[in-house]
């Protein structure tokens, strides 16, 4: 299981009702630790193929750490510590990409303020307010940093996205 990089004792809590912003850039359990380069280990080394029964012997008596060793050596794309770890990224992904009760209360109230805070600003003025719907996913993560050029930003803390 993959781990985010934060102080233990915060990932040992349950982080659903933490802002989507939050989930996404501080919490993302996507890093590799010690046990999931085990795990990785025992199931290469149980293999019938040629490495999986060399990999075995080395395991049985060199240890873990040279096993691993031997697999980082030999075949570069083993997971080092701290690194992305491919297998447990799709399911961080849908850990933190839902929204909670929590999220969609947190936009309600953002939207009645930003209402509020435009009927006040424009006392006596009209005030042109659209509502719309997304009716196709926004895209992110393309490279491009400024808003505009993607169409929308994320509000931080909160995660929600939002038209500039």
């Amino acid at each position: 299981m993959p781990i985010a990089a934060i102080p233990e004792y915060i990932g040992q809590q349950d982080l659903s009702e933490a802002s989507p912003g939050m989930r996404f850039s501080m919490y993302l359990p996507i890093w590799t630790e010690r046990a999931d380069q085990e795990m990785q280990i025992r199931k290469m080394a149980g293999a019938k193929s040629l490495q999986g029964r060399e990999l075995a012997q080395i395991l049985k008596q060199q240890g873990m750490d040279a096993a691993i060793a031997h697999a980082k050596w030999e075949r570069g794309r083993f997971p080092a510590l701290w690194h992305k770890n491919d297998q447990g990224t799709q399911s961080a992904w849908k850990r933190v990409s839902g929204l909670s009760g929590g999220d969609k209360a947190r936009m309600q109230a953002l939207v009645a303020r930003q209402q509020a805070l435009a009927s006040n600003a424009c006392a006596g003025d009209e005030v042109m307010v659209v509502d719309g719907e997304a009716v196709a996913p926004f895209t992110t993560g393309l490279g491009n940093e400024h808003p505009l050029e993607n169409g929308f930003a994320f509000l931080w803390p909160y995660g929600l996205p939002y038209l500039p």
